[in-house]
């Protein structure tokens, strides 16, 4: 059964009940498949990188088959700002959508779009497909989102984590990712060699048993974007991520991707 996240972001959990932990989350116009239901809460698959988890049912927008197919056939656009005031005809009631959400048949001469029986009018930038290559969107979308706080499970704006930084950046460079950074690992090719770094390379990091737990979009051989407490920075090299002050390293490096 299709449905439709109409929030601004709904949490999608790792149990059914509100005292799980977040494990990430539906960003407005985002669509999933509603697999089992347990009471008021349902299990769902995102339909955008098929990841699993529980939602409170009353939170989303129960589509009918034929208002999914509609959906799907409609041009979409991807929020490429960090945050985007929208007014609602019906209610003029004003919404911020972050970036990453997907909207339906925008006009951007008038900055109007809509999603099923509601209409809408950007009160802020409209999102319009940039002149820049592919690697200029992704790194400059995460050099927008510096100093936002970390959030375990989060993908936008109001709080995010590692792996949903760079899944959220490349959504806005129109490469569609996995969620978690272990099976963004699995992506790309291998860069062998730092002198062979290109921007817009993704770094993995792991643990002591070898376990991929972090991931950072690199800016240059010597410069990462990461999500680690927030949004920053910070130097890397051969060895991993080096904090500025204390002078040591708080990342190990595992290996170097390239899926661009």
């Amino acid at each position: 059964m299709p449905a439709l996240c109409t929030q601004t972001y709904i949490p999608v959990r790792a149990e059914a009940t509100d005292r799980s932990e977040m494990v990430s989350q539906l960003l407005f116009g985002e669509t999933c498949q509603i697999t089992r239901e347990e009471g008021k809460w349902v299990r769902v698959r995102c339909d955008f990188d098929e990841y699993e988890g529980w939602v409170y049912r009353p939170s989303l927008y129960v589509l009918t088959d034929q208002q999914y197919e509609y959906l799907m056939h409609l041009p979409r656009s991807v929020v490429n700002v960090p945050i985007l005031p929208v007014r609602d005809d019906k209610d003029q009631q004003i919404r911020y959508l972050t970036v990453g959400s997907t909207i339906y048949n925008l006009d951007t001469a008038t900055g109007k779009f809509s999603l099923l029986d509601r209409n809408y009018i950007c009160a802020g930038n409209v999102p319009v497909l940039s002149s820049l290559s592919v690697e200029e969107r992704i790194i400059g979308m995460a050099k927008q989102l510096v100093n936002v706080p970390y959030l375990w499970g989060g993908r936008s704006t109001f709080g995010i984590d590692c792996s949903g930084l760079i899944q959220t950046c490349f959504k806005v460079g129109g490469i569609a990712l996995p969620r978690d950074a272990s099976q963004q690992a699995q992506k790309g090719i291998t860069v062998d060699s730092f002198a062979d770094i290109r921007p817009a390379d993704l770094a993995f990091f792991q643990n002591a048993e070898g376990r991929i737990v972090h991931v950072g979009l690199l800016i240059s051989p010597s410069l990462i974007i990461h999500a680690s407490n927030f949004v920053q920075i910070s130097t890397f090299d051969e060895y991993g991520i080096l904090h500025a002050d204390r002078q040591t390293y708080t990342h190990h490096l595992a290996f170097i991707k390239r899926l661009i």
